[in-house]
């Protein structure tokens, strides 16, 4: 199995029954500069197989806000603007 690191999703798409979703890293075309997302992966999967995914998905996130890890953000942290 080959292992892939990414720091972020940047683009999620669907199109003839498949999901996109694309993934990058943070990188600084300068020592000074503000990092910037490069595109590196494109993970492609049947829309039946990403459905399938969800529950194990959410079960993840839900352990992480149970365990602390991740921290629910309410409308306003969200910066909605139905919310203003």
């Amino acid at each position: 199995m080959e292992h892939l690191f990414v720091d972020a999703v940047s683009e999620v798409s669907v199109g003839a029954g498949v999901v996109r979703i694309v993934f990058g890293v943070q990188r600084k075309a300068s020592k000074d500069a503000k990092p910037e997302l490069t595109q590196t992966l494109s993970l492609n999967i049947p829309i039946e197989g990403f459905a399938n995914s969800m529950p194990s998905l959410q079960g993840l996130i839900d352990k992480l806000l149970k365990d602390g890890v991740l921290k629910t953000r309410d409308a306003k942290q969200l910066g909605s603007p139905n919310f203003n």
